[in-house]
């Protein structure tokens, strides 16, 4: 009996040890909480599959998502996409060449707060083409380069296109050292031409006689041209927002004209002074506007919607090569095409058939129209009658500052009409702008 018990006990025994072990002698299961990253499939140094990133040769894919705060870089030879979310940095890179060639294309998308660049193909010593597109939104900066060659040649296009508060740039074709061929554009340029104008070579002259229904030129008087350059059309959309942005509620809109080409409006007399100097600081000239001891105006603070005792203080340096607002008696003379006799005057700014020179209630059809699309009068100079009200620097009274040459929502087109001026804090959908300067150079 002793001996049964004893071979039971045995055959339990060797039973519990086989149940325990399992079959085929394989490892144990796997965890649930096991955070070990895992690639879809990468090659280190040779063949074979890995888990994580890839460090030497190989083909495949390899993909990176990051969350908060994390940094990731996906890459492989064939195509790599790269995601992130608030706060993350991440790049993507289709194919890229340093000494070499390559094709291919990269994409970059950021969201807010993130920096991204996108490279469709760059080369720095080979030539290389593709296209690389960036986008960006509130905040982002980004980078898109078409083709860029460093040293050699390339082709292609570039185009860049940016949001609210982002900057951009897009790179056609760039060569340093050799040549290039193609096109880039971009969204932010100017109107017609910032460099068209004419050049004056008046300066201090006296009256002889007054011309017939003007303020300005009156008999006797002696009056100060010390503009030497003028812009031949009013300071379009493009220009003005390439150193500002509108002001207040408003701004332009097809119910008023709006395109590159169309002259600036919903802007106000102080508005003005800031795109002069911000203007002539962004071509390195000499700004000709101080306000509270400072030509610079992000020193200025926002600008006023009401009257602003600080602002009218405003003082101009005659002297300086910067852009600024005409005088009163500079715009009129600019007008009338130089001619101060009484002889050979003109009703409107280079005609006496006002369709011919204007944009105006009659032709306008109830908004602006482009830039440079009359004739001009017999300085080259265009809509100096109609189109959007122009500021002049001088008071008109103790509130109002001059404006002058009417415009397609008002009749008082002809040269010497004035009415009774503007605030200067007022934005309205004719008020508009030109801009001379007191240097040709």
């Amino acid at each position: 009996m002793k001996k049964i018990r004893m071979a039971f006990f045995a055959l339990a025994a060797f039973a519990l040890l086989a149940t325990s072990t399992g079959c085929g002698g394989g490892g144990g299961g796997g965890s649930d909480d096991d955070d070990t990253p895992v690639a879809e499939s990468g090659s280190t140094g040779g063949s074979g599959a890995e888990s994580g990133a890839s460090t030497g040769s190989g083909s495949g894919s390899g993909s990176s998502e990051s969350g908060s705060g994390n940094t990731s870089t996906g890459s492989s030879s064939g195509s790599g996409t790269s995601e992130s979310g608030s706060g993350n940095s991440s790049s993507g890179a289709g194919n890229e060449s340093t000494g070499g060639s390559g094709s291919g294309s990269g994409s970059s998308e950021s969201g807010s707060g993130n920096t991204s660049t996108g490279t469709g193909n760059e080369s720095t010593g080979g030539t290389g083409t593709g296209s690389g597109s960036s986008e960006s939104g509130s905040g982002n900066t980004s980078t898109g380069t078409g083709n860029e060659s460093t040293g050699g040649s390339g082709s292609g296009s570039g185009s860049s296109e940016s949001g609210s508060g982002n900057t951009s740039s897009g790179t056609g074709n760039e060569s340093t050292g050799d040549t290039g061929t193609g096109s880039g554009s971009s969204e932010s340029g100017s109107g017609n031409g910032s460099a068209g104008g004419c050049s004056i070579s008046a300066s201090s002259l006296t009256v002889s006689e007054t011309i017939e229904g003007s303020r300005v030129f009156v008999r006797g008087r002696t009056v100060e041209i010390r503009a030497r350059w003028c812009s031949d059309h009013e300071v379009t959309q493009s220009e003005y927002e390439r150193y500002c942005s509108y002001g207040g509620d408003e701004s332009p809109s097809d119910t008023y004209g709006i395109g590159s080409n169309y002259p600036a409006y919903f802007v106000s007399w102080y508005d003005a002074l800031v795109y002069c100097n911000r203007r002539s600081i962004g071509e390195h000239l000499t700004p000709c506007y101080t306000i509270n001891n400072s030509t610079n105006p992000d020193d200025w603070g926002s600008v006023p919607t009401e009257a602003d005792e600080t602002w009218d203080a405003v003082t101009c340096d005659f002297t300086a090569n910067g852009y600024r607002l005409p005088t009163e008696v500079e715009w009129e003379y600019l007008a009338r095409g130089g001619n101060t006799s009484n002889s050979n005057q003109t009703i409107y700014s280079g005609s006496d058939t006002i369709d011919d020179v204007a944009w105006y209630p009659d032709n306008s059809g109830g908004k602006t129209h482009e830039v440079k699309t009359k004739a001009p009068n017999a300085l080259g100079l265009y809509d100096m009658s109609g189109n959007v009200w122009e500021f002049c620097w001088d008071w008109y009274s103790s509130v109002y500052r001059v404006r002058r040459g009417g415009t397609w929502n008002h009749r008082l087109c002809e040269l010497g009409k004035d009415d009774t001026g503007l605030l200067p804090f007022r934005r309205n959908f004719d008020y508009g702008f030109r801009v001379v300067r007191s240097s040709s150079n």
